[in-house]
């Protein structure tokens, strides 16, 4: 690639580096859920207008979901940008730097575009805690016109994108009937017993499950004083597996033993699939490669795969319509938990930010390099052609 355009690039990024880092940590001190985000998604939208984006919101029906473009035709390159917390926690899954991430590379490329020619796109994407804002987007087709997408997210190490399993989400509740549990707990169904069988089951499987796929889950009601027998019970449980045939597999596991526990507590259950279930998330070799090239070539130091990730991201959906990536950048200490208090307060630090803002850049890079080589967008195309052909085992995708 010219080294003007490189210089242009990274120029542009550096020059926002303070005002990207003020918006993160805006964002990181004003913490909101999944769907609810309106103060981010105003300020990201702010932010692009101002620097020459053009900027549709809502979009795909979504009220914290945006889409800022810059240059025109093809190809088109998507930067996806995540900015919802968790309850309690705020920013415990590091979303303010992916928010920012997101921003960096768009406004990296969009300094080379007139000289590449294509397009940049910043997608907002809301609701990947639960809610499937990616879900919902690739359904209503804001990927339709994309060519390959990019987002990166914080993590303990830095790494290509491993890919991630399939999830559902599964509500299990049990019906019983009230009775006083001490004069006359014959005459009631312990709704209560039917959810902790369920749960015990559920463990005990756990053994024989296949090693790359996991099951777990909270108890969400169950009961409400201790001398009534309770009569309603509720279990929040995700299933997870690299294998949609599997996890198929797995969901009818866990129904059967909801039936089980039923039978055995004299009570019924109601085992409903909720929310936008995910699909495992199939990174594009390609783009991986180009990625880590660039991020090494700015200093970054990888760490090898391997084994695929365990967690479970929307971006998997947006996998299999377009080929994309989501590796991960180091922040915090190698034995820090996601989705923790700590994880949350290395997400404000400085050298955090700065980590998201190389991870911009080489985004913006990988971008530059397919946009300006047609041969190597053409492979990337055939390889994702080849895979969705295989049903997502191709290599070359």
């Amino acid at each position: 690639m010219d080294e003007l355009i490189r210089k242009a690039i990274s120029d542009a990024v550096d020059a926002e580096a303070g005002a990207l880092r003020d918006l993160s940590l805006k964002i990181h001190a004003n913490p909101e859920l999944g769907l609810e985000e309106t103060m981010a998604a105003g300020w990201l939208t702010e932010f692009l207008s101002e620097r020459g984006f053009r900027v549709e919101a809502p979009v795909a029906g979504l009220e914290t979901a945006f889409r800022a473009t810059a240059g025109e035709g093809t190809p088109v390159c998507a930067f996806m940008s995540e900015y919802d917390a968790l309850p309690e926690i705020g920013h415990g899954c590091g979303h303010n730097l992916i928010a920012i991430a997101g921003l960096g590379a768009g406004i990296g490329l969009k300094a080379a575009i007139g000289e590449l020619g294509g397009t940049v796109q910043v997608l907002g994407t809301p609701g990947e805690e639960g809610m499937g804002g990616k879900v919902i987007m690739v359904a209503e087709g804001v990927f339709k016109d994309v060519d390959f997408a990019m987002m990166v997210h914080p993590s303990t190490n830095t790494r290509e994108d491993p890919g991630c399993t399939a999830v559902q989400r599964v509500r299990i509740a049990f019906h019983g009937r009230t009775a006083h549990a001490a004069a006359s707990p014959e005459k009631g169904a312990n709704a209560l017993d039917g959810i902790i069988q369920t749960y015990n089951g559920i463990s005990a499987i756990r053994q024989h499950i296949l090693e790359d796929s996991r099951i777990h889950g909270i108890i969400t009601h169950g009961g409400v004083k201790p001398n009534i027998v309770p009569d309603f019970a509720e279990a929040i449980f995700y299933v997870r597996s690299p294998n949609q045939d599997y996890l198929e597999e797995l969901l009818g596991k866990v129904e059967r033993i909801a039936e089980g526990a039923a039978r055995m507590t004299g009570t019924t259950y109601d085992f409903e699939l909720t929310g936008h279930g995910y699909r495992a998330r199939i990174p594009c070799p390609i783009l991986n490669r180009l990625y880590r090239e660039e991020a090494e070539q700015l200093g970054m130091e990888f760490k090898e795969i391997v084994r695929s990730g365990r967690g479970s991201s929307d971006c998997g959906d947006v996998s299999w319509v377009v080929p994309a990536i989501h590796p991960y950048f180091a922040i915090g200490p190698e034995e820090m938990a996601g989705h923790s208090k700590e994880f949350a307060d290395h997400a404000a630090e400085d050298s955090s930010i700065a980590s998201a803002l190389v991870s911009a850049k080489a985004m913006a890079l990988a971008a530059a390099r397919v946009i300006e080589d047609a041969e190597l967008l053409s492979e990337i195309k055939t390889g994702f052609d080849a895979r969705a052909r295989a049903g997502g085992e191709a290599d070359g995708a």
